[in-house]
């Protein structure tokens, strides 16, 4: 059963990228308990064909790929000062005018306040 959806074509642009970001989103955790489940239990996701498995395999085996995975795995348990522990973001996922917004929100409170 094939499903299409419709809308108008002024909303086509903005469709077309939330889409796009969901998409990236999936395969990104798609990519990432395929590695999961390779590394602890060396088994195939149900999704991927023995082909695509070893070529995620060859993919992960390779020394930049290991290289660039063991710094960026250093750099998320680093440390901003000795005994903090990791660096968390806490402030959840948001954008640059978003995170600027409440920065200018909360000095203006904060000079109320004084």
């Amino acid at each position: 059963m094939q499903q299409s959806y419709n809308w108008d074509a002024r909303h086509h642009d903005r469709v077309y990228r939330g889409w796009k970001d969901m998409v990236i989103r999936r395969q990104k955790g798609l990519m990432t308990n395929a590695k999961r489940l390779h590394t602890k239990k060396e088994k195939k996701p149900d999704w991927a064909t023995e082909e695509l498995y070893q070529q995620m395999v060859n993919h992960w085996n390779n020394q930049r790929f290991i290289e660039k995975s063991a710094k960026c795995s250093a750099s998320r348990r680093s440390e901003a000062q000795p005994g903090d522990g990791p660096h968390r973001h806490l402030s959840g996922s948001k954008s640059y005018v978003k995170r600027k917004i409440d920065f200018v929100s909360n000095l203006i409170v904060f000079y109320i306040f004084i």
